[in-house]
């Protein structure tokens, strides 16, 4: 995989998409993990952490109009 078009985007972008990745990895392990040991509720706690930047980040980013569908389309490129 080449990263290098999501590192020319703007701060935001690349951040957001490392967290959602992170988070991603996080919960796999997470499901993989015995329930309840203080790791897993670390990682726990970690987890919901990122998703919660991934949501406020995706505040910041840039509308360029409306889809089809109604709902705000987000471009990088305006």
């Amino acid at each position: 995989m080449d990263f290098t078009y999501l590192w020319a985007e703007a701060v935001p972008i690349p951040a957001h998409a490392l967290a959602a990745l992170g988070a991603l990895v996080l919960g796999a392990v997470q499901l993989a993990m015995p329930k309840g040991g203080r790791a897993h509720r670390w990682m726990g706690r970690l987890w919901v952490a990122m998703l919660g930047f991934v949501a406020a980040s995706s505040f910041s980013f840039t509308s360029c109009g409306w889809s089809a569908r109604g709902a705000p389309s987000t471009c990088c490129r305006c």
